[in-house]
């Protein structure tokens, strides 16, 4: 791994970056403070002592080869756990040499201690990229992940990965939230996309998919009123009403809080199938709507352009 020297690159969100390190794995210390440390460092080693010292005066004293492994064994596993989080902590401040926005939030205590009380024991590469994935989320604007997020994914089995990146491929957002369009199109998922309503109930048990349906509605009754949806980064989907006609609600399942927020980490692929037949099940019966599929102006752009033929 190239070396890089966190505290000398310049620039304000990677001193916020330094600033949680700092929180989660030992606080840089000001000179009047280092005195404070070792003062109580100097009272734990006398405590120490005094119980190696009742230990020897022991019958049950622990031979010194016995000793010498167990300091060998906590010693390897603490320069691992270190390694571990010096790698996700680099992966982080090279996504951060490119953001140029960063909240001035921020983040919470106890969030930065679990993070890094998880991270420290994640060797994967992959995972590491992950878990570095969601400290730039949280840096760049603070809440982004809760605390069951991050326990849910320190659990998280290589089945459910496979299982998350599947369903990802479906979710269709409103703002920031996300939904899957299944009931309408449930012979589909199974029979062209391999997506069973074992995996449905799976999600749903995991608390990722939300048990009930709920409804999209388009907002005013009169022509032009549309409802606006997002598939992946850069297409659009515009459901607009053509006529003055009656009220429109698109009904599909969420997705929860949880999934919406693991939905963030997860590079989302197309479905051309799936966005097809979404749009045909959703106008059928309704002559009163158009739905269109845009393309985003540009990667940074948030407007769409849709074909108006």
């Amino acid at each position: 791994m190239a070396e890089i020297n966190i505290i000398k690159i310049d620039g304000k969100p990677l001193e916020k970056l330094i600033e949680v390190v700092s929180i989660g794995i030992g606080k840089l210390y000001k000179p009047t403070e280092i005195r404070k440390v070792a003062n109580a460092e100097a009272y734990k080693i006398k405590v120490i002592e005094k119980a190696l010292a009742k230990s020897k005066a022991s019958s049950n004293l622990i031979d010194i080869e016995t000793q010498e492994k167990i300091q060998n064994r906590l010693l390897h596993q603490e320069i691992k756990r270190q390694i571990n989080i010096e790698n996700v902590t680099f992966k982080t401040a090279q996504h951060l040499q490119h953001e140029k926005n960063i909240s001035s939030e921020a983040l919470d205590d106890d969030w930065i201690t679990r993070f890094f009380d998880t991270v420290q024991d994640i060797s994967d590469d992959q995972l590491q990229d992950l878990w570095s994935r969601i400290l730039l989320g949280e840096i760049k604007k603070p809440k982004s992940f809760s605390l069951r997020t991050l326990e849910f994914l320190k659990n998280l089995s290589q089945e459910d990965a496979k299982l998350l990146t599947k369903v990802a491929e479906f979710a269709i957002s409103i703002s920031t939230t996300n939904f899957i369009y299944y009931k309408p199109c449930h012979k589909s998922f199974s029979e062209k996309w391999n997506f069973f309503y074992s995996d449905m109930l799976y999600l749903i048990e995991l608390g990722i998919i939300n048990p009930n349906d709920a409804d999209y509605h388009i907002r005013g009754l009169d022509k032009g009123s549309s409802l606006m949806c997002q598939y992946g980064k850069n297409k659009g989907i515009m459901i607009e009403r053509n006529i003055n006609g009656e009220s429109f609600a698109l009904t599909a399942t969420p997705f929860t809080k949880l999934g919406n927020e693991l939905l963030k980490l997860i590079e989302k692929q197309i479905n051309e199938d799936y966005l097809n037949e979404f749009c045909v099940t959703a106008k059928s019966g309704r002559p009163d709507i158009d739905i269109k599929i845009g393309y985003k102006v540009s990667e940074d752009s948030s407007y769409f352009v849709y074909d108006e033929s």
